[in-house]
């Protein structure tokens, strides 16, 4: 059973005698012309320009999953824009009921593939099905609509604009009046802003609440710090004024977390990091409690929290003691 099955598989990569005729056909300049003004939508092929039509080789698309195609592809001018006509001949013995989202798929693919030649803008692709399988008429739609589960929700969403949610242009105050999880938005916003910690512990000394989004475990807290220090003008005397502003607005609960992480770490041979703290300033020290973090297999988010080294620093002194 699994050779019968393997053999369809390279079948599939073989060429049959209807891939090369139509192959043969359509790479003919003059007869896929023919074949343009005869079959496909007379308004658009009233904007097409013939005159510099050529034919494009179809390797890459799908390039990747299959090797033999019968696909031909003619790059032409509609409108003096840039555009694209391709050519897929359908003649499996059992239809392709997601023929229209394979079709999207190529259609997409020569879209890419001309971005990468250096164009800025898409081009318009018209693609195009020659079927002549044993199902009569055609089984499926040609819509990719149709190829959703739920076709009236998909036609009532899928495909828009995509939603826009812009920081830049929205105000401090609507942002401060969303959920406490989504608090990161604000810190997005003033990320690139000289007085970033400032700004965050305004903010949550007027909305002591917001302080609950630093609070959550010794792993967020390490996330949530590193990218706050990710700033290389943050110095550790502002983290630790944003630290004693977080812990005051949860009672004490933050270095809590900290110290009950820092507890669990002694028990596995990490006093000497442990020692100094949360957020070491001495360059010495710092390096001393990284090195011990790492050889005893530390993620690297938690080495940059405790020895208060940079993330490439730390990457660094990782990568010094595997090689």
């Amino acid at each position: 059973m699994t050779e019968k099955k393997e053999d369809k598989k390279k079948n599939k990569n073989i060429p049959t005698p209807h891939d090369l005729f139509f192959k043969a056909n359509l790479e003919d300049k003059g007869r896929a012309k023919k074949w343009i003004q005869t079959h496909i939508n007379k308004e658009i092929v009233s904007d097409i320009d013939f005159k510099d039509m050529q034919s494009l080789p179809t390797e890459f698309i799908q390039s990747n999953l299959r090797k033999v195609v019968s696909d031909v592809l003619y790059s032409v001018k509609i409108k003096g824009k840039d555009a694209y006509i391709y050519f897929l001949l359908e003649h499996q013995s059992s239809s392709d009921e997601l023929m229209a989202f394979r079709m999207l798929t190529y259609t997409v693919q020569i879209m890419q593939w001309h971005l990468s030649q250096g164009n800025k803008k898409l081009p318009l692709v018209i693609p195009s099905v020659l079927y002549h399988g044993k199902e009569s008429p055609y089984p499926y739609s040609s819509n990719v609509i149709d190829c959703f589960d739920d076709v009236e929700l998909a036609k009532e969403y899928a495909f828009r604009s995509f939603e826009l949610i812009d920081l830049t242009m929205m105000d401090d105050k609507q942002i401060e009046n969303f959920d406490t999880s989504l608090f990161f938005e604000y810190m997005l916003k003033h990320s690139r802003e000289k007085d970033f910690i400032d700004q965050l512990i305004s903010i949550l000394n007027a909305n002591p609440d917001k302080s609950l989004y630093f609070y959550g475990g010794i792993d967020w807290i390490n996330k949530v710090l590193s990218y706050i220090e990710s700033r290389r003008d943050i110095d550790q005397a502002s983290i630790d004024k944003l630290i004693k502003v977080i812990n005051k607005n949860t009672d004490g609960e933050y270095m809590t977390t900290i110290e009950r992480w820092r507890e669990e770490s002694k028990s596995q041979g990490l006093e000497q990091g442990l020692e100094q703290g949360v957020h070491i300033g001495e360059d010495k020290k710092a390096h001393d409690v990284a090195m011990v973090m790492l050889k005893n297999g530390e993620p690297v988010e938690k080495v940059v929290m405790y020895s208060a080294l940079s993330l490439a620093e730390v990457t660094k002194l990782k990568n010094s003691i595997t090689h």
